[in-house]
């Protein structure tokens, strides 16, 4: 009889603790399931488009910071209403590239591929003396108040 009382406790006991180290395991895959789900902390690219304006939406929505950037480059640059269409569509189309770059962790060498081929784009849908204001409106690097940064950093 006692010799089955001390089977039973050590079953007892060696069950439970690996009961626990089994809990714990889990507590600690979860633990690391969730730092991988959360989003990562914002990024320099991240916080630019944040804070262009607190009014404005997130790149690629339609109308919010393409149209502040609209509002700032058609009067600039006396775009026709056929520019403004084809510039504000091209517009659009490298803010929504911009964010889904971002959300995918883009590297350097891809957002500079995208900003390229934008500026390349606006290059044919406007004059040459056009295009040149277009540059000289480029905001201080930094200047995260003028929704223009967003095309130019």
């Amino acid at each position: 009889m006692k010799l089955f009382f001390v089977i039973f406790t050590i079953g007892i006991t060696a069950t439970t603790g690996y009961s626990q180290d089994l809990l714990n395991k889990v507590k600690t895959e979860a633990k690391k399931e969730e730092s991988t789900v959360q989003a990562p902390a914002n990024t320099a690219v991240q916080n630019n488009v944040a804070s262009a304006s607190s009014k404005m939406t997130v790149p690629g929505n339609k109308g919010g910071l393409k149209d502040a950037i609209m509002a700032k480059v058609a009067p600039a640059l006396k775009l026709t209403d056929a520019q403004k269409a084809t510039v504000s569509n091209t517009i659009e189309g490298y803010l929504t590239k911009k964010a889904g770059m971002q959300a995918q962790g883009a590297t350097k060498t891809q957002t500079d591929a995208a900003h390229t081929d934008l500026l390349s784009k606006i290059k044919s849908e406007v004059s040459k003396e056009q295009y040149a204001k277009f540059l000289k409106l480029k905001p201080k690097t930094g200047d995260n108040t003028n929704p223009l940064s967003t095309l130019f950093n």
